[in-house]
């Protein structure tokens, strides 16, 4: 397995010029997970030059979008948006699944749940888990 470039990053809101800057830091990236779109049902479809949109989950105050490299082989998708908000975008590899999570700051952490079908040799859980550790530093 060759190396694998993954970026996750919280938009707080998309715009296009976001993602061109995005696109810009981050050519050479196998997978972009982004958190934060701010994309209702009415707006249009994310894009990232470059990259291929592959699933998001739309919320006009959270939402998540996964971006792939057009020539990455992904045998499968899941997404999951729970009723706490939680948001998960799976993305699967022949040898290796991509987590993109997202947790409002006010909801309680639950680990995400993987698709039996995505469940690879390894595994990456990547995103905004608004979790700060309680023992101030």
């Amino acid at each position: 397995m060759s190396a694998l470039v993954v970026t996750s990053i919280n938009v707080e809101g998309y715009t296009k010029t976001k993602a061109e800057v995005i696109a810009s830091h981050c050519s050479g990236n196998d997978i972009i997970c982004m958190q934060e779109t701010h994309l209702g049902l009415k707006s249009n479809r994310p894009t990232l030059p470059g990259m291929k949109l592959v699933a998001e989950i739309r919320h006009p105050k959270y939402g998540s979008a996964v971006f792939v490299n057009p020539l990455l082989d992904v045998r499968d998708i899941h997404t999951n948006s729970s009723d706490t908000n939680i948001e998960t975008v799976t993305v699967c590899l022949p040898e290796i699944s991509i987590t993109s999570l997202y947790k409002p700051p006010a909801s309680p952490f639950v680990w995400p749940d993987i698709p039996t079908k995505c469940r690879k040799k390894y595994a990456v859980v990547i995103g905004d888990f608004n979790s700060h550790h309680t023992v101030g530093l």
